[in-house]
């Protein structure tokens, strides 16, 4: 017989273990899933050889584990017949990446076996038992994300601030949890306004802060898109938006949610500029923006643009 076929004919099991905790290292739960999954790659799955792979203190919310990734590698490489490990969640937490791995696994030939569960991939049963769970796994998931958007919700209607950076212009109390301005900040907040009202360009107004030595609070220069957030932004105001956007399922942008799913809290914290001075910032500024004219208009240009009004962009129409 062929070593070809001396390999292709022997159970080699990749075992893996992974604990996400400092305590579970030091306690006895590796030991034990090694041991386990030891004896049952020996004795019910008649393993000719097996090797152990082992993560320690390493979480199960995404696959960046070296020890994982190299398992992986020598699966890719056709050096396992099976991949053994002690319960589901030891190898993955993400539904999304277990159903990649496991497409995988089962492109390869590589049966997946979890003992806990007690299902081998092997089988028919054992593969229709996997189904079942990751669905289950995937409503578990969806229901724990509904529940903890609600409590978001709930949070910042009664005024609460669900956290992310704090807007330029102010800084944030953790212990008392409110707002105060920041009065060097919120000079060149104001500066932008005056500027974008001479101008009514993002570019000159970034272009004049950057000439002045302004920068921004991380340190690097302004930028066209960073005075636009500042400007259209009504938290300047003195109120409070939540539950604005949404992430698309079809592209990587975030999209508006109906109105009537806002979150809009009043008087929240300190205004920095009057509702009346955004709201004209606001109009100019979807007035200004490239593409907002109507298709065929004609208006003044600096340089001549062929296209200019008669292209337009398929995913958000500008």
């Amino acid at each position: 017989m062929s070593k070809l076929t001396d390999r292709l004919n022997t159970t080699r099991v990749a075992i893996y273990v992974r604990v996400s905790t400092r305590y579970q290292v030091d306690q006895d739960s590796l030991p034990l899933q090694r041991e386990d999954l030891t004896n049952y790659a020996r004795y019910v799955l008649n393993a000719d050889s097996y090797e152990i792979f082992e993560d320690a203190g390493f979480s199960a919310k995404n696959t960046d584990r070296p020890d994982y990734q190299h398992m992986m590698t020598r699966v890719r490489a056709g050096e396992f017949s099976h991949v053994l490990v002690w319960k589901l969640d030891r190898i993955s937490r993400n539904l999304l990446d277990f159903a990649a791995m496991y497409e995988e696994l089962r492109r390869l030939g590589v049966t997946f076996v979890s003992k806990n569960e007690q299902f081998d991939t092997s089988s028919a049963m054992g593969e229709a038992m996997l189904k079942i769970i990751l669905v289950f796994a995937e409503l578990e998931r969806k229901m724990t994300g509904e529940r903890v958007t609600a409590v978001m919700i709930s949070r910042a209607g009664n005024g609460q601030w669900n956290g992310g950076k704090v807007p330029y212009g102010y800084t944030y109390d953790k212990n008392t949890e409110t707002f105060s301005i920041n009065e060097e900040e919120a000079a060149v907040v104001l500066r932008m306004y005056d500027l974008y009202e001479q101008h009514h360009s993002l570019l000159q107004v970034a272009k004049a802060l950057n000439a002045s030595g302004v920068r921004h609070r991380s340190g690097k220069e302004w930028n066209p898109t960073t005075v636009s957030i500042i400007l259209k932004s009504p938290f300047y105001t003195g109120t409070y938006r939540y539950n604005q956007r949404a992430m698309s399922k079809r592209n990587s942008h975030q999209d508006l949610k109906p109105e009537a799913e806002w979150v809009i809290v009043p008087d929240h914290h300190p205004a920095i500029v009057t509702p009346e001075r955004w709201r004209a910032i606001a109009e100019s500024l979807v007035q200004n923006r490239r593409g907002w004219q109507s298709a065929g208009k004609t208006y003044a240009r600096k340089n001549v643009h062929v296209f200019a009004g008669l292209l337009t962009c398929g995913v958000c129409g500008s």
